[in-house]
């Protein structure tokens, strides 16, 4: 019997990433029938506008995993979340994206605790999905590990780290405000005067309002967890690289894996 709640949190998504890629300027239509595919995308616009020369087709698989349980982290910059979601889908559907030659899967990863917002997303094309399938490159795999997983009904998953960019933390932020609200007051009040010092008062208050923005030491990574095929325990975790965290990337990027370099 299909699960109402879950029919829905898929089609949800499926919408959300025919909206960003119209955004980005591409044409993307949802796909009628179930065969593993969600959406269809074209640049035609580009080659009708702009005299860019379109390329084909290419095909979506679009999922969502929920992040249900949130683990709490120390920085510099403040405090991190870090949380892990799957991606199920059936071992039929791996084959149609695996023989597709413009295929792709495009993951939202989402808070459950937060009203499923989008927390990251990562996109994989046909070569991507090739290479964690068949461990081409012993680099990332080798006979003892598998990126893609099984569950106990037979679903292949994969499996996903996000560390989400560090916050400053409640007591931080609250100090931060209040200090926000007197230079607010001192501006109100001496507005014409000391100007080089008010121009300091309003970098900082500038300064202030980003504040819960990390520094580069702390930005947002996603990693995907290998597990090993005889014990199915979890372990080996690599970084994915910044180009399949961007939407925009998924035409131009062309390495035939999509780890960070190392």
């Amino acid at each position: 019997m299909v699960n109402m709640d879950d029919l829905y949190f898929g089609l949800g998504y499926e919408n959300h990433a025919k909206g960003q890629f119209m955004r980005l300027g591409f044409e993307a239509f949802k796909m009628e029938a179930d065969f593993g595919f969600d959406l269809l995308v074209s640049s035609q616009a580009k080659k009708t506008f702009k005299n860019i020369i379109a390329g084909e087709f290419s095909v979506f698989q679009v999922k969502a995993g929920r992040v249900h349980n949130w683990h709490i982290t120390k920085a510099r910059a403040g405090d991190r979340k870090i949380g892990e979601a799957s991606f199920y889908l059936s071992e039929e559907h791996l084959e149609n994206l695996i023989k597709e030659p413009k295929a792709f899967i495009l993951c939202y990863i989402v808070d459950g605790s937060d009203h499923d917002n989008v927390v990251g997303y990562f996109w994989l094309n046909n070569s991507h999905i090739k290479y964690l399938y068949e461990g081409r490159n012993t680099k990332y795999k080798t006979s003892t590990w598998t990126w893609f997983h099984k569950n106990n009904r037979g679903y292949l998953y994969l499996k996903a780290k996000i560390t989400l960019e560090a916050k400053l933390n409640e007591q931080y932020q609250e100090a931060l405000e209040s200090l926000e609200g007197n230079i607010n007051k001192y501006m109100e009040k001496n507005s014409n005067e000391h100007k080089e010092f008010t121009d300091i008062l309003d970098k900082f208050k500038r300064l202030i309002s980003k504040s819960d923005i990390t520094n580069n030491n702390s930005n947002s990574r996603i990693e995907l967890i290998a597990s090993t095929e005889n014990s199915g325990e979890f372990g080996s975790k690599l970084i994915l690289c910044q180009e399949v965290l961007q939407l925009s990337q998924f035409e131009i990027f062309n390495l035939p894996h999509p780890f960070f370099p190392r």
